[in-house]
């Protein structure tokens, strides 16, 4: 099996493009995340902007290397309850590259959401950790994951070194 079999097709066709039409990308962009409280907000203002679905997705925010949001927004939708094991270091190490030549020494902020979300739930700790473990890979600095729902956000883990 190679370790793009370890993502449903629907799943990582979803994460090849950058996440809306060229008018949506005006929502995202410009928001400079120092601390954790900018990350939350800069989650929450990207996701309950753009979210279609109404199922789990992860969303990668892309800052550049001065921490501002750059437009750059991945949703990945429909996804499973618990991450199959490698399915975000695939994501992470795909996205990579993708973002290195967008967005050379840029980082991510990754938006746990669903309408109803926003806690430190057993499904959104799941995908964290697995966020967590794929950015000490290596892979890709995470800045922050956040989990968002329609009326509230909170912050699961701050910064995760490289």
């Amino acid at each position: 099996m190679t370790p793009d079999e370890t993502l449903a097709p629907e799943t990582w066709a979803s994460a090849q493009h950058d996440g809306g039409p060229e008018d949506e990308r005006w929502m995202h962009a410009g928001r400079l995340v120092l601390g954790d409280a900018d990350a939350v907000a800069c989650a929450a203002g990207a996701v309950r902007a753009a979210a279609r679905g109404d199922g789990l997705s992860m969303w990668l925010i892309v800052l550049d290397e001065h921490s501002w949001s750059t437009g750059l927004v991945v949703e990945l939708e429909g996804l499973a309850d618990s991450p199959a094991p490698g399915e975000v270091l695939t994501v992470l190490t795909r996205m990579s590259s993708l973002i290195e030549q967008a967005v050379p020494r840029g980082s991510v902020l990754v938006a746990l959401a669903t309408p109803g979300g926003g806690d430190r739930g057993a499904r959104e700790a799941r995908w964290c950790a697995a966020v967590v473990d794929a950015a000490h890979a290596g892979s890709l600095p995470v800045r922050a994951v956040v989990a968002v729902g329609a009326h509230r956000a909170r912050l699961l883990q701050s910064a995760v070194p490289r």
